[in-house]
């Protein structure tokens, strides 16, 4: 019998990027955070590290490389400390977070959220900033060695538990052999992959040229042919359609057609509860049904391993949490398991596989006799836990000693008939619920082949190791989705990097010990919490495993942490171990500081010795959280070129195929596998005032500057060099700084001597400053200088600021001073590259633009490591005719990560009174607002809650107190997906006849694979040489001043102009990338506030729940922490208020 098993007790049934995530820039990914760049997500200040990227600027075919977009997984963004690109993530394709060269990546979103990115790193993420792309151009790609260092390892390829099954020897003898010839063909593939991605840029893939004369160009033998694509009919077109803007062009997407049948498909409602054996009545019995399954998601979702029962809790000053808290968890964890006892002992009634979600939802395509079934099984959970391994959830004698009910009811029956119904325009709406079903379809197949994490698939036979990083192992895969197209429904497929520790060895401790070879005598604490947070691991010393999420190192050993045991005795760890166990524990190996995974609601800390605690089963990491030369690594090996990537996208379509075409044909699908072949259009490249890119259009201000170095190791010969260039450089360039007034060198041992600098810069009337921030050999850590130089400057006096990385002050790179010069520009209220402002009434004629503001929103997400996980919104908006003046504003959301702005009418009346003062009290007549990361699931909540709250805005700001009527358009702009085209043939980048099937910057696609039932286009502004571009999703959900559809797409290319850091067009609008950035400076300032509040606790972080609770259910938290939840944001809220004097100087930049 078949036999089909569904998603992880984390997973839910939608695959998209924001699939599996409690941000809501519902990743990807991010895997990026996650593994790809994308989304979704560098170094942290303050616990997580973000990039404080070395800032350079390259030559002008250089800098096209600044917005690229690698699948370096998104996601994505979560938006947070370690991403950015970020989401968010996790998980984008533009700089974030720092000053000039001491750029911070984030992401979150961006995304990294990815959030890029997040970034994911894939993706998500993944979203990548410009930072990181800025730091691979200055790496040498050549690496002989390279193809030495990636050593496939064979092992079983999903290490789960055996099933009880009959048919379980011949399936894993099918499995082996397909999974034998996926990683061969993956092998062969990732070999050819890491050859052309560490060739040199002038190697790029060329064709020779059919015409005859001129050069030929440049061809890379070992890249793969190109697929061949099909160009599939259209059943829903867009009305009306768009008119022909641009050249045209051929373009080949990862879009694979699915054809559907009419099958009859019953949903069941799926319940379970238990009893006591010795319970003949069952009193005991505790239902769980489908109400509480977003809770239980939250809680468990996606864990690699499940959990044991607690351990001792050595700081037991919390009461044991709710026994039905338990077995809710252990049912949740052991789903799959169950289900798959239940349908063995009643096999007579499934005659066809079955798909199931993992907690409520079962799908079958035939009507089962329920009243027939055996309902009570004697389900016992091993130790090999769930059905992701690395559990002993079910490992306690109290779980099994009860009988374990199934509950089946039928709840609706689904006519798969209506896709058919809707592409032929019987029907005018397709319901979500089958495109899930589809994608739970497609998760069954996959999930007994591949290791399934987030929403990727690995193969881990496909295991490449790294001499550099002996405790990583990075795998490929991939991530799938079902998506609405005008040609149909389609499968979307992408290539995947995952990071996770290594599995040779089982030790935590073996595994610091690699990452830092002094260890115990020389510890970095922030570096090993940073990759570690949250991962899983558990003890052997007591009756059985126990499962814990790391949380932190702690500089404490055993010695030195003392609690009361239960008969009130004061007990050091050591002498507990001493006493309980008979174990001589390392006084020099200091303790970890855990959560039990079977507790929930557990505020109890758990003091656990390092040289106890080992890894569980495939722990993976997001290399965003990690230093960035781990970031790096990982990026360079996400980094597919169009041929590689489709190349790699197509064997998995065809051993998709192979693997399990029966529960493909029993719900009626088939999948075509040539990708899709369609139509785009390059849109033109728009006139600047100033047609120079080496010379800006108006100079800032020239007011005097000082020039500082918290970095004791420049000496005065080198600042005056330093200042010298620069000074040089702006008189080329036609910027006026200004005469430097001061230049000093601080040694400085605290951060506490920071603030009285800049205190004396303020009494001197001195408003712009220079800033040089050590490198890693500094005493002190450079983040947190960063981040206090930051704050105090932009919160404290009002001072602009631009951070030097001391090292590109020794010695500048090439065309490095150009770049510093611009932003220096931009603080400083100067205008760099400019539109012009005849080109833009040329082309959008129905915008006047001198009554008309520009904004940008987002939400920048914490990762699952940082220290304060808390949401930040952020707003950017113009108040200049030529988009190039922008004002800010942050607010602090509340704990449930939601991606709506919960403060949007104050933003927006913040953001239209600074616009009257700005423009001799007129205000706006057009808003124009661009609202980032928002999933297609949320496209109905900004509709019906964010839109109420800008016309409230509007309504009390300006339509009461004028009579006038505001317009809106609000497109909502997306990073995170998974959609991907280039052109079909390679067509030359310049006269030097390198060849590339990257898409030229201003390329459009609005018909083909997008969505029938939104007014969705896809803008690919930016250029990439490297990897796969990425282009935005861009979704129109209100237009006031009835813009076309041409207008709208021109619109949305020309907002990615104007930024102040480069030369050519960002991968996403210009106010978007400044909102994001706004976002993650304030939470910068967030963490050096927290740093230096003496009276704050990192109890009280704990209490509220950041960790160790359920942010999300309000229900189990106490009034208690409640209310310290509620002033802990008021707190936050006053930190990252922004000075009226620093809104408008781009202090984010």
């Amino acid at each position: 019998m078949d036999r089909k098993h569904s998603l992880s007790s984390s997973s839910s049934i939608s695959f998209r990027s924001n699939y599996n995530r409690k941000k809501t820039k519902k990743d990807d990914e991010d895997d990026e955070k996650r593994g790809h760049y994308n989304d979704d997500n560098n170094r942290n200040y303050g616990g997580n590290r973000r990039n404080y990227d070395n800032r350079y600027v390259p030559s002008f075919t250089e800098s096209e490389r600044l917005n690229e977009h690698d699948d370096y997984h998104h996601h994505h963004r979560q938006q947070q400390h370690n991403r950015y690109s970020s989401g968010r993530s996790s998980n984008r394709d533009y700089n974030r977070g720092g000053d000039d060269n001491y750029h911070h990546h984030h992401h979150q979103h961006h995304h990294h959220s990815d959030n890029r990115p997040r970034r994911d790193f894939n993706d998500d993420h993944g979203h990548r900033h410009h930072s990181d792309s800025m730091d691979r151009s200055r790496r040498d790609f050549k690496d002989d060695d390279h193809q030495h260092r990636h050593r496939h390892h064979h092992q079983d390829s999903t290490n789960r538990p055996k099933r009880n099954d009959d048919n379980d020897e011949l399936r894993q003898q099918n499995r082996s052999t397909i999974i034998r010839n996926v990683s061969d063909r993956q092998q062969q593939q990732s070999s050819t992959e890491m050859t052309s991605l560490n060739s040199s840029f002038s190697t790029l893939l060329g064709q020779n040229s059919r015409e005859g004369g001129g050069k030929k160009p440049y061809h890379h033998s070992s890249l793969p042919e190109f697929p061949v694509s099909k160009n599939y009919e259209i059943a829903v077109a867009k009305q009306p359609p768009v008119e022909q803007q641009g050249e045209s062009k051929k373009l080949t997407g990862n879009y694979f057609k699915l054809s559907t049948r009419k099958i009859l498909v019953y949903h069941y409602d799926v319940q379970f509860s238990q009893y006591s054996k010795d319970s003949k009545e069952k009193k005991s019995s505790i239902e769980i049904t489908k109400s509480e399954n977003e809770k239980l998601e939250n809680l468990v979702k996606d864990k690699v391993g499940a959990s044991g029962s607690g351990d001792q809790n050595i700081d037991s000053t919390t009461a044991e949490p709710k026994i039905d808290d338990r077995e809710k968890i252990f049912l949740k964890r052991n789903s799959y398991r169950i289900i798959e006892q239940f349908v063995k002992e009643n096999s007579k009634h499934f005659n066809l596989p079955y798909v199931y979600d993992g907690w409520a939802n079962l799908y079958i395509c035939h009507q089962l006799k329920i009243e027939d079934f055996i309902n009570d099984i004697d389900y016992v959970a091993g130790c090999g836990g769930d059905r992701d391994g690395g559990g002993g959830g079910g490992c306690t004698r109290k779980v099994s000693q009860k009988m374990t009910k199934v509950q089946l009811n039928l709840v609706d029956k689904i006519n798969l008939g209506m896709v058919d119904d809707y592409f032929q325009r019987k029907s005018t709406k397709l319901p979500t619920k089958i495109i899930n079903i589809y994608n739970l379809v497609f998760h069954n197949i996959l999930q007994d082949h591949f290791v399934h994490n987030h929403s990727r698939y690995f193969n881990m036979d496909n295991i490449i190791d790294d001499k550099q990083y002996p405790y990583l192992e990075f795998v490929f895969g991939f991530e799938l989705s079902v998506r609405m197209s005008q040609i149909g429904l389609s499968l979307v497929i992408n290539p995947r990097v995952g990071c996770l520790l290594t599995r040779k060895k089982r030790k935590l401790i073996d595994i610091i010990k690699l990452m830092q070879t002094e260890f115990p005598k020389k510890i970095d604490f922030n570096s090993i919490n940073s990759l570690l947070k949250n991962i899983t691991i558990y003890t052997e010393h007591g009756e059985r495993k126990r499962y814990y999420n790391f949380h932190s190192l702690l500089p404490n050993g055993p010695e030195s942490i003392f609690f009361e045991d239960g008969c009130g005795e004061k007990l050091s760890v050591f002498e507990y171990f001493s006493q309980r166990y008979h174990l001589h524990l390392d006084v020099q190996n200091p303790l970890i500081l855990a959560k039990s995974k079977n507790d929930r609601n557990n505020n109890k800390k758990n003091y656990l010795p390092l040289e106890l605690c080992y890894l569980g089963k495939l722990q993976f990491i997001n290399p965003n959280k990690s230093s960035n030369d781990i970031q790096t690594a990982a990026l360079k090996k996400s980094e597919f070129k169009p041929e590689n990537f489709f190349h790699c996208i197509q064997n998995y379509i065809d051993r998709l195929i192979e693997i399990d075409s029966n529960l493909l044909n029993v719900f009626g699908l088939q999948i075509d596998n040539q990708p899709a072949l369609f139509n785009g259009y390059q849109l033109e490249q728009p006139e600047f005032i100033n047609s120079n890119p080496f010379r800006i259009t108006e100079s800032g201000s020239n007011e005097n500057w000082a020039l500082i170095s918290f970095d004791k190791h420049i000496n005065d010969r080198t600042l005056e060099r330093f200042s010298y260039q620069l000074e040089m450089e702006a008189n080329k360039m036609n910027i006026q700084l200004g005469y430097m007034e001061q230049k000093k060198i601080f040694d400085i041992h605290s951060i506490e001597e920071i603030s009285p600098v800049f205190s004396e810069l303020y009494r001197l009337n001195i408003r712009f400053c220079l800033v040089i921030i050590p490198d890693r050999n500094s005493h002190l850590d450079p983040q947190k200088i960063y981040g206090a130089c930051s704050s105090v400057c932009t919160q404290d006096f009002s001072i602009t600021l631009q951070c030097l990385n001391a090292s590109r002050v020794r010695n500048p790179p090439r065309g490095y001073f150009t770049n510093l010069l611009f932003e220096i520009n931009g603080k400083r209220g100067g205008q760099n590259q400019v539109i012009s402002p005849n080109f833009l009434r040329q082309k959008l004629p129905n915008i006047n633009f001198e009554k008309t503001m520009v904004i940008g929103l987002d939400v920048n997400h914490p990762g699952f490591r940082e220290v304060v996980p808390i949401s930040i919104a952020a707003a950017a908006g113009t108040y200049d005719p030529q988009l190039t003046q922008y004002i800010s504003t942050a607010r602090i959301q509340k704990l449930d990560r939601t991606e709506m702005i919960h403060h949007l009418d104050e933003m927006i009346k913040e953001l239209l009174a600074h616009y009257y003062h700005h423009n001799d009290k007129q205000f706006p007549e057009h808003l124009i607002i661009f609202r980032d990361g928002v999933s297609e699931g949320q496209f109905d909540t900004v509709t019906k809650e964010e839109i109420p709250l800008i016309r409230k805005a509007i309504d009390e700001k300006i339509t009461r107190k004028t009579g006038k009527q505001v317009s809106l358009t609000l497109i909502i702009v997306q990073k995170r997906h998974h959609t991907r085209f280039v052109t079909t043939e390679p067509y030359s980048i310049n006269r030097s006849g390198r060849m590339t099937r990257n898409v030229p910057s201003g390329t459009i696609v609005d018909n083909t694979i997008v969505e029938p039932n939104f007014d969705i286009f896809y803008v690919n502004s930016h250029f990439s040489i490297l990897g796969t571009s990425r282009p935005t999703k861009y979704f129109v959900s209100v237009n006031e001043l009835n813009l076309s559809n041409a207008e709208l797409q021109r619109l949305c290319f020309f907002v990615c102009f104007n930024c102040v850091r480069h030369k050519t067009p960002m991968s996403i609008p210009t106010p978007v990338m400044y909102a994001d950035l706004c976002a993650y400076k304030s939470k910068i300032h967030i963490m050096y506030r927290l740093s230096t509040e003496r009276t704050y606790n990192d109890d009280d972080i704990l209490d509220i729940d950041f960790e160790f609770e359920d942010p999300l259910d309000s229900s189990n938290r106490s009034a208690e922490s409640l209310e310290k939840e509620r002033r802990q944001i008021q707190r936050f809220q006053q930190w990252v208020r922004i000075p009226d004097n620093s809104k408008d100087c781009l202090f984010f930049v």
